[in-house]
């Protein structure tokens, strides 16, 4: 009867009630005992926990914080709740938090170029008419003026930008209506498309990042996330696919680093390019994501769950986990 009539409270607590023999609060609050044990004995299994300092103030209402970066000393983040359409905010070394723009649009997380003092983030474009149908393009602001600029026009499909080592080039995801992917690079001073690779067969990327030369993307299949490196040698497999989600797609220093839900919640997790060494270095209570180093590497910030939504949090890079 509730299947047939979603609308009706009345068939829902009457269902409820034939299939519990209790009434429908009683029901809702056993089934919450229930899983809330479960969701207990599942962060005991993980324990312990690494520390953590919140950075972001408590807001009054919900609110959440996400695609985490750093240039100098200053995080920057996008917030989005129930007081706050999605912005970009900056959060200095003291806590003070200042809005630097409204996005109008769907966005990626933000990548940083600290060469060119740059932030650079993707958007979806929806279509006037076609609500199927939608563009991109990718936009970046410099965080000495603040003014925003278009790097590439609402025709390119390109999403997930990553900036070059020098800050000259931006490497992004392409799709095309077929279905096919591409690693596009342009250039970072006015967008023109400098080179187009295709994906390997069966592989849809994703996220890009650069260290040195090598271009770094994540890619999904049929079997899941991985990791994959384009050079002068052509596609290169890094890390094969997992039946797991990897995002935020980042580098710290000569290694990848990015978030993934391997153990059931997500955590931060480095990758060597040049041994392959895979490790975990996060172990939180409801997991993290949006994790970004401090540019002494003495700080790691991420996103995580309250009960007030997805805060800033950081903890010493002392207490990760080897």
């Amino acid at each position: 009867l509730a299947a047939r009539r979603p609308y009706n409270l009345a068939a829902f607590y009457t269902t409820t009630r034939k299939l519990t023999g209790k009434k429908y609060d009683k029901a809702f609050l056993e089934v919450c005992h229930h899983m809330h044990g479960i969701w207990k004995k599942e962060a005991e299994e993980r324990a312990p926990f690494i520390p953590s300092e919140q950075v972001t103030e408590t807001p009054r209402l919900y609110a959440d914080y996400y695609g985490t970066t750093l240039i100098d000393n200053d995080l920057y983040a996008i917030k989005k709740g129930h007081e706050t359409s999605p912005s970009l905010v900056k959060i200095d070394p003291s806590g003070k938090e200042s809005m630097l723009t409204h996005f109008a649009y769907e966005t990626s997380s933000l990548n940083a170029s600290g060469s060119k003092g740059r932030l650079y983030w993707s958007e979806k474009l929806p279509d006037e008419r076609w609500t199927m149908k939608s563009d991109s393009r990718i936009r970046y602001i410099d965080i000495d003026n603040g003014k925003k600029r278009n790097l590439t026009t609402a025709k390119s499909l390109l999403f997930n930008p990553g900036a070059s080592p020098d800050g000259n080039k931006t490497a992004a995801v392409q799709y095309n209506a077929n279905g096919e992917s591409f690693l596009t690079i342009v250039d970072s001073h006015d967008g023109k498309e400098l080179k187009s690779i295709k994906a390997p067969d069966g592989l849809q990327l994703v996220e890009t990042a650069w260290i040195g030369d090598h271009i770094y993307v994540t890619a999904i299949s049929d079997e899941g996330f991985g990791i994959y490196a384009h050079s002068s040698n052509g596609w290169t497999t890094l890390l094969s696919p997992q039946p797991v989600k990897i995002k935020d797609f980042n580098i710290y220093g000569e290694e990848l680093i990015f978030t993934c839900d391997r153990t059931g919640v997500n955590e931060l997790y480095h990758l060597t390019p040049e041994t392959g060494r895979l490790s975990q270095k996060t172990v939180t209570r409801y997991g993290a994501e949006s994790f970004s180093y401090s540019n002494d590497g003495k700080w790691l910030y991420y996103s995580s769950q309250t009960m007030k939504g997805k805060m800033i949090f950081r903890t010493s890079a002392d207490s990760l986990v080897d």
